[in-house]
């Protein structure tokens, strides 16, 4: 397995504003994340909330903020 880069990242989070949590499929399918499947993408969810929930809770911020300009 090789680790998400930061985009995979920045892209996992928009799509949670977007589509919610658990809508790991339609995220997967919104996004270009090459191999990953919607399982991967689960797993990196929980671990972010788990390692990083302050920055990851600024990134959802700024996500909403684009949306709504």
């Amino acid at each position: 397995r090789k680790p998400f880069s930061s985009d995979e990242v920045r892209k996992l989070v928009k799509g949670v504003v977007i589509h919610g949590v658990g809508s790991w499929a339609e995220i997967r399918d919104s996004f270009d994340f090459g191999d990953r499947t919607s399982v991967d993408l689960k797993d990196k969810w929980r671990n972010l909330q788990k390692s990083k929930k302050e920055l990851i809770e600024q990134m959802i911020r700024e996500e909403k903020d684009k949306l709504s300009e």
